[in-house]
Order: C-alpha cells, then sequence, then structure tokens
C-alpha cells in the first residue's frame, strides 16, 4: 500500500503539464520493484491462474516494452534506441491532445489491473483474456 501511495503521489505531479519526470532510474526501480511482487504472488497463490495474475495487470508496460522492442527490430535499429513510435505518441499523432492520449493509457492500464485483481478473486480468466485481447487489438489498431 505505501509503494501504491507513493506512485499515485508522483502521478499528481507528471501529469500534463508534468511539473516532476521520474527519469530511468525510477522507472527501472519501479519495473524491479514491480516484477518482485509478481514473482512473490506467483510463489504465494499456488492457484492455475497465478501466473496470469501479473501478466493481465502489467499488460500495459508488457505491451509497450515488446512492441518498441519489435518495432525496432523490424526497423533494423537499436533495440535501446529512443523513437517517436510509443504509444502516447502514436494517439497524439492520431489527433488526441497529450491529456486524452496519457487518461486513454490510465483507463487501459486501470481496467488490466482490475481484470487481474478480478482473475486472483473470483478466478474469472476466460473473461479477463478475452479483455485483454480486445484491449491488445485496440492497442495494435492504434499502432497502424
Amino acid at each position: 500500500m505505501i509503494f501504491m501511495g507513493a506512485i499515485l503521489g508522483f502521478l499528481i505531479y507528471n501529469f500534463y503539464p508534468a511539473k516532476l519526470f521520474m527519469g530511468d532510474g525510477g522507472s527501472l526501480f519501479l519495473g524491479f520493484i514491480l516484477s518482485i511482487f509478481s514473482i512473490i504472488y506467483i510463489n504465494t497463490d499456488k492457484s492455475d491462474t497465478s501466473v496470469w495474475v501479473p501478466i493481465v495487470i502489467l499488460a500495459v508496460p508488457i505491451f509497450e516494452t515488446g512492441s518498441s522492442m519489435l518495432r525496432r527490430f523490424l526497423n533494423g535499429k537499436s533495440m535501446v534506441a529512443a523513437d517517436d513510435g510509443h504509444i502516447h505518441y502514436r494517439l497524439i499523432k492520431k489527433g488526441f491532445s497529450p491529456v486524452t492520449a496519457v487518461s486513454i493509457i490510465y483507463a487501459w492500464a486501470i481496467l488490466s489491473g482490475m481484470l487481474g485483481v478480478l482473475i486472483a478473486i473470483q478466478n474469472l480468466l476466460p473473461l479477463a483474456l478475452f479483455i485483454i485481447i480486445c484491449l491488445i487489438a485496440i492497442g495494435v489498431r492504434l499502432y497502424i
């Protein structure tokens, strides 16, 4: 809960127009901690769906990282080189304002987080995977 409160407190100052930026050190630390939480959850909950819960909760960053790496690889660029092909840039190029683009990504992340919690609590894996596949299809559509 402390970790979640710290992240939400940061997001208040990071929302457009941002007054505070996380940077590489903060984002790498955040990703590391989230991966540790995922491993702890999988090792604690021995149900059939325990592996899917972190994947569904982290669907947005997994999709963003995977699509960025694939895009750079297919274009023959370095996997760590900066580019303007990220989700928020593509939404802005589609005509959305920066606030709307970030709000769409927030809504996508919140929805996938809630679905992950539903999987953990109610074991609704088929429904959650269907919704995640639909969200990925929408994300892919935004890339085209």
